[in-house]
């Protein structure tokens, strides 16, 4: 059986969390970069983005690439189908329609802490990744100011809930008992990007699907509980993620 909780959540809130990207496409941008930087991605190779979302990945890429955007919620599909991509697959993220071998990288990123259960996606990742083939994931730390902002403040406002199952020290386990050798694993802070305070907050309470909270009243809840950074033109949430490059062995 899958793991559909990933699924359940954004078929009841995808419609939001794709309505944020697109009003500030550029909040994330030093998400997406750290993780095709840590990934290594030359020109010409193969790439699969699981689970893609409304599909944020491509643009972060290099030319050239060839790319496979891997979604089970149905309102993420529509979402990708809205925008014309080409070589969406809607599937379960552990039973993906490509041939084993298939490809030179998996990225994962920030979609993870929704799975109860890894251990079928890593299986999944290893038999789609040729030998040498590279898995790259970022997710958020346990125990991380983050987690905690997510489980408690998202928790209390959004329709579906938020209880993560997030990134610890069984991660690398589980990674090397699915075939891979992990290469790097390392925390990272990572500033999600407006211009102003109140664009942030608006980015989040639109991205989390909060509802019975205003705008105005998340701005604090933010900066107490992940932390806001004033920068050069703009304001920064210092957000976190755990990231992982492990090579097929």
């Amino acid at each position: 059986m899958h793991d559909d909780a990933y699924m359940r959540l954004f078929n009841v809130r995808g419609r939001q969390y794709d309505a944020a990207m697109a009003r500030y496409p550029q909040a994330r941008d030093a998400e997406f970069d750290a993780a095709v930087a840590i990934a290594g991605i030359a020109p010409g190779e193969c790439v699969a983005d699981i689970p893609c979302g409304g599909g944020y990945l491509g643009r972060h890429l290099p030319p050239g690439v060839t790319l496979y955007s891997v979604d089970s919620s149905d309102v993420f599909a529509d979402c990708m189908r809205a925008t014309g991509a080409s070589r969406f697959l809607l599937a379960p993220i552990d039973d993906v329609p490509l041939a084993s071998g298939r490809l030179d990288h998996i990225l994962s990123i920030a979609g993870l802490h929704h799975v109860v259960d890894r251990g079928p996606f890593w299986q999944e990742c290893a038999r789609l990744l040729r030998q040498g083939g590279v898995l790259t994931v970022g997710d958020v730390p346990a125990g991380s100011r983050v987690a905690t902002f997510l489980d408690s403040v998202v928790d209390r406002h959004t329709a579906t809930g938020h209880r993560g199952i997030y990134f610890d020290g069984a991660t690398v386990p589980e990674l090397e008992a699915c075939g891979f050798s992990v290469e790097c694993a390392e925390a990272r802070r990572i500033g999600w990007r407006a211009e102003s305070r109140l664009a942030l907050a608006d980015f989040c309470r639109m991205l989390f699907g909060l509802e019975g909270i205003t705008t105005a009243e998340l701005l604090p809840r933010l900066a107490e509980g992940v932390g806001l950074r004033e920068t050069d033109g703009g304001v920064e949430l210092d957000w976190e993620l755990m990231f992982f490059r492990a090579v097929r062995r």
